[in-house]
């Protein structure tokens, strides 16, 4: 490999310290340049505290946290919230896998809960909690 501006190599035997310290890189790079212009990436999604839906709950914790009047929702072992950023994770009309979007919305209505994302560039689509199509 090599090491440039771009490209640091952490070494570290516990799991614990390295989630720590992903947080708080991922911290300063967000400080930097925006959170839409940094994604963290993970080679695992469950075994440790560094997959990333642990990263993920961390994180979205410190740039999301919840509030009063702020909606959220189960889903699954997930949990939505108002204005968390959100991966759609099928193709689905105009919206494709992949695209990142924010909840702006979460209202019940007859006892069904909808979920609106807006993904930008006029595309905003509803779905039903539960439904499995978005991600954190």
């Amino acid at each position: 490999l090599d090491l440039g501006d771009d490209f640091q190599f952490w070494a570290s035997a516990d799991v614990s310290q390295s989630a720590q310290w992903l947080e708080r890189l991922y911290m300063n790079e967000i400080a930097r340049h925006g959170v839409d212009n940094v994604a963290l990436l993970s080679p695992y999604r469950q075994k440790t505290e560094t997959g990333v839906n642990a990263l993920n709950a961390r994180l979205r914790e410190v740039i999301n946290p919840p509030a009063a009047g702020k909606a959220e929702t189960p889903d699954g072992m997930k949990k939505f919230r108002v204005g968390d950023k959100v991966m759609q994770i099928r193709n689905h009309e105009d919206v494709s896998n992949g695209d990142l979007g924010y909840i702006r919305q979460i209202q019940y209505d007859d006892g069904d809960c909808i979920v609106r994302v807006d993904f930008g560039d006029g595309r905003v689509k509803e779905y039903n909690a539960g439904a499995g199509d978005l991600d954190m």
